[in-house]
């Protein structure tokens, strides 16, 4: 089966990953309008070391929510008010009101749902010490010196990895973001940016040969259906292994659609059947690609969006997925 694809110009990708590969230097680019906001951060974190940073949680509960009392929660006061989160003036041992005020804010920061109950994942978070933090601000301020300076004009996407997020812009300003999964530990996305060439709907999916044989091989011992169970097919042999694609379908794992930037990392946005996926906050499960854009439009909305909006060429071309 074949599929359509549309040109898509102006369109530009970035990726950020905190323990990710940095870019090649931009020579002539402006400075990135994240530059100065990450500076700004930094100077202040840098102060709150030189203030003596933060003491570790030491929490004895599973959860802290309002209402609780003792030292924990006491601790947990005075970090808030050492990272700035809470007023110096906030004082006692109760969970309070502007406490759980606190507590929500931080979490919106970190990603976790803003619910105002301090779990364990949450105290790990609030234990990185300031020069941890700083550290990882240092890091990130190198890959931004790096980054071109956003579009003004059309239709410009930012991956932000550590986040699981697609931000999208439309000439220069915010239009609407998607969840994504992103690659995980063992297969981490490459950062990079890029300019979108097209979209193909309907997409086929050339199988990578280490997936071939630590997955699929496996998978097929005993199980002669398998492969057409999963609507794969093999089409030759190359390096001694079967050389699989998996056809256009419901169980495609592309997707419905997948939107292409050819580089060297083998990398593009798709669609996932896998939405269950989207429900977690740490959504790092992918073999590097980034995909799964349709937490709220959808990925097959996304394409219908920018298509009618006309930042899509209306001369369609046809290509094999």
């Amino acid at each position: 089966m074949k599929a359509t694809s549309h040109q898509v110009p102006k369109v530009v990708l970035f990726l950020f990953w905190l323990c990710g590969t940095l870019l090649p230097a931009f020579a002539q680019a402006a400075p990135h309008p994240q530059l100065p906001l990450l500076q700004t951060q930094l100077s202040r974190y840098q102060e709150i070391e030189r203030a003596g940073g933060w003491a570790a949680i030491k929490s004895e509960k599973k959860f802290y929510m309002k209402g609780d009392k003792g030292p924990a929660v006491t601790a947990l006061r005075k970090r808030l008010q050492a990272s700035g989160d809470l007023p110096a003036d906030s004082t006692g041992e109760t969970f309070d009101e502007a406490l759980q005020a606190a507590v929500k804010r931080v979490q919106e920061r970190f990603g976790f749902p803003p619910n105002g109950v301090v779990d364990a994942a949450l105290v790990r978070e609030l234990n990185v010490s300031v020069a941890r933090r700083i550290a990882q601000l240092q890091a990130n301020l190198e890959r931004v010196r790096q980054l071109p300076e956003p579009a003004a004009e059309g239709l410009h996407l930012i991956a932000n990895i550590p986040e699981f997020k697609l931000h999208v812009y439309e000439n220069g300003k915010p239009a609407f973001d998607m969840n994504i999964v992103v690659g995980s530990e063992s297969n981490k996305t490459v950062v990079f940016n890029d300019q979108m060439t097209h979209i193909v709907f309907s997409p086929s999916w050339n199988v990578p040969p280490s997936i071939v044989r630590n997955e699929i091989l496996p998978a097929m011992r005993g199980r002669r259906e398998y492969l057409w169970r999963n609507n794969y097919v093999i089409e030759g042999e190359e390096g001694g292994l079967p050389k699989i694609r998996q056809l256009p379908g419901a169980k495609n794992a592309l997707g419905r659609v997948k939107f292409v930037f050819p580089n060297d990392h083998n990398i593009y946005f798709h669609d996932t059947p896998a939405k269950s996926l989207f429900a977690l906050r740490q959504r790092a499960f992918s073999h590097h690609l980034p995909h799964g854009l349709g937490r709220r439009q959808g990925a097959a909305a996304f394409p219908r969006r920018h298509l009618r909006a006309g930042f899509v060429n209306r001369q369609s071309s046809i290509v094999n997925g």
